[in-house]
């Protein structure tokens, strides 16, 4: 599913961060973390209040009716990040900022966001969302009882656990907790997501 926010009025924070630590302004807002982390939820309040379009990969599997009660073959999960892939880069040549909200559980699928960043000379911030494995657990539990997303089978989700690769020193990322509420923790980053139009300045 893609959706794009209205533009914001003002920038996050009137804070900016330093020339010489970080790039200035994101072309793609990475989302990446465990599924049932709260990754979803904390997308759509950034597109929202950057002005960006939403890009959910639970949202683009293919054939997709609803919210079924069995796990998703993999073939179709592929199928859905190429779809993904395929719009974002769409998105960036138009002009247009994205959140991309997927696991991104690998280096390697975060590098080929880098990639599609670099083909119009942008960045990508990495969201890293580290919310307790208890709370994700429970979650994961009652999804079972009442879906509100697509069900993750017990192997799946123990593969991804297993393998999650966190960001590694050399990527652009900024962590969340999933317990901080999330408007104060826009407040507080507000300052690595702002404009550069908005706040005068050139991406570096």
């Amino acid at each position: 599913m893609v959706d794009r926010a209205p533009d914001p009025a003002s920038p996050l924070d009137s804070g900016q961060p330093d020339p010489a630590v970080e790039p200035r302004w994101p072309a793609i807002v990475a989302m990446s973390g465990l599924p049932f982390a709260g990754k979803s939820t904390l997308a759509r309040a950034l597109a929202a209040r950057l002005g960006a379009t939403l890009i959910e990969v639970d949202r683009l599997v293919e054939g997709r009716e609803g919210l079924p009660a069995e796990p998703i073959p993999e073939r179709l999960w592929f199928a859905a990040y190429r779809r993904a892939e395929a719009l974002v880069r769409a998105e960036l040549s138009a002009g247009r900022r994205v959140v991309y909200d997927g696991v991104n559980f690998r280096w390697v699928q975060r590098e080929k966001l880098r990639r599609l960043a670099r083909e119009v000379e942008q960045h990508v911030l990495v969201v890293h969302v580290t919310t307790p494995l208890a709370a994700i657990l429970a979650r994961q539990r009652a999804n079972l009882i009442d879906p509100v997303r697509p069900v993750v089978d017990r192997e799946t989700f123990e593969v991804v656990r297993d393998r999650f690769e966190p960001p590694r020193l050399g990527e652009w990322a900024v962590s969340y907790d999933g317990i901080e509420p999330v408007d104060e923790w826009l407040a507080r980053v507000g300052a690595t997501l702002v404009d550069p139009d908005a706040a005068g300045e050139t991406p570096c």
